[in-house]
């Protein structure tokens, strides 16, 4: 029996064959060395034959696949499958594959404006395919696991929540990748993608924010924009998909230096080579939860975004620090508008080196959203 192409799910034996490829090993060879023929292999691969016990255990034994990860993803693939051909999509095994997912990520925020009415397991495990790419629960655990141990650790604070962070990261890529950049990609053209963003930051003139995203555009990157959500303190996420760089900021912070700062942060990622196809960053205040959070790729990229905005050779002539905020402000404002820099970035780095936030805003802190005017 071949492979049902209209099948909502993409088959169990794929991650399989990616492996194979990533491994440069033929599928002639594993079939082999695993005691069964091609052709058998072949339909596992492409989901006319189940995934076995046997098998599951000799191709973590060979490939370090996890063997329960995929039975999990042939049980879904199964159950779903049935669904269709039945029509009889909602089921206690349906429901038990959401409620995993649900405890990686909020089913409910995922899906809502998306499915109306009550859905059935089936159809809100299709909405999860279809927009989101969500399949299988350990898959999903997998890869948010690997993120979440490059970009923070565990905490107790709400900020951290695990659950509610891969939620927003989902969403996050999903919006990312509905768009695509007018120009390509290349990594040899740091000098003018950091020039071009610092020249229209410092600006902050017009509608900033789409400025930035059309000339991110023209350079073959993505910078989209995704609320963040209750108890996921994120700044930034930037990851690597295709060649495109994608950069999704929450804009928590509307104003100038918190902006500044983020598209910077992540840009230094992108162009350090932190963020790479297999490598992403999220970008979490982590001082506000722990001073003993240190994550070497943060700094480098905390580094990157200051000395760009502000040059080390220029930001070693700036004022002395005073203990008077309001004489600070007065100096260090002068100072920008000599250099022509925005007084907003040059105070908001100053804020985060000296831990001094008592400055008066005024309507140029804001990010600039019309011709000539603020948010």
């Amino acid at each position: 029996m071949g492979a049902n192409p209209s099948h909502p799910m993409t088959p169990p034996g794929a991650s399989i064959k990616e492996a194979l490829k990533e491994r440069k090993v033929s599928q002639k060879e594993f079939a082999k060395a695993i005691g069964i023929s091609a052709s058998h292999l072949s339909e596992i691969l492409n989901g006319s034959r189940k995934i076995s016990l046997s098998f599951a255990e000799a191709t973590e034994e060979l490939l370090g696949i996890s063997s329960r990860m995929l039975l999990d993803m042939q049980l879904a693939y199964d159950i779903v499958g049935a669904g269709l051909e039945s029509g009889s999509v909602s089921n206690a095994e349906t429901d038990t594959i959401l409620r995993e997912i649900d405890q990686i990520v909020n089913v409910s925020i995922l899906l809502k404006g998306h499915i109306k009415g009550k859905a059935s397991g089936a159809e809100k495990l299709k909405a999860l395919k279809d927009i989101y790419g969500i399949e299988f629960p350990k898959d999903l655990e997998a890869s948010f696991s690997r993120l979440a141990n490059k970009c923070f650790r565990k905490s107790a604070k709400t900020g951290l929540n695990e659950r509610m962070i891969a939620t927003w990261v989902v969403k996050a890529r999903a919006e990312a990748l509905s768009w695509t950049p007018t120009g390509k990609f290349n990594l040899t053209s740091k000098e003018d993608v950091c020039r071009g963003a610092v020249k229209l930051l410092h600006e902050n003139t017009g509608n900033t924010y789409e400025k930035l995203r059309s000339f991110f555009s023209m350079c073959g990157i993505v910078l989209s924009k995704v609320s963040k959500l209750e108890h996921a303190s994120i700044d930034g996420y930037s990851f690597v998909k295709d060649g495109i760089p994608y950069i999704v900021i929450t804009g928590r912070y509307n104003r100038i230096d918190n902006l500044a700062f983020t598209v910077m942060h992540e840009l230094g990622h992108i162009f350090l080579g932190h963020t790479t196809e297999t490598e992403h960053q999220l970008n979490i205040d982590t001082k506000s939860f722990s001073d003993e959070i240190v994550i070497p790729k943060e700094i480098a990229a905390d580094n990157f975004a200051s000395n760009w905005l502000i040059p080390e050779d220029c930001w070693k002539i700036a004022p002395m620090v005073t203990m008077n905020p309001f004489v600070i402000q007065n100096k260090y404002t002068a100072w920008a508008r000599k250099n022509n820099l925005n007084k907003w970035i040059v105070l908001g780095r100053l804020s985060h080196e000296t831990g001094i936030y008592r400055f008066t805003s005024d309507e140029s802190r804001y990010i600039s959203n019309k011709e000539g005017g603020v948010s």
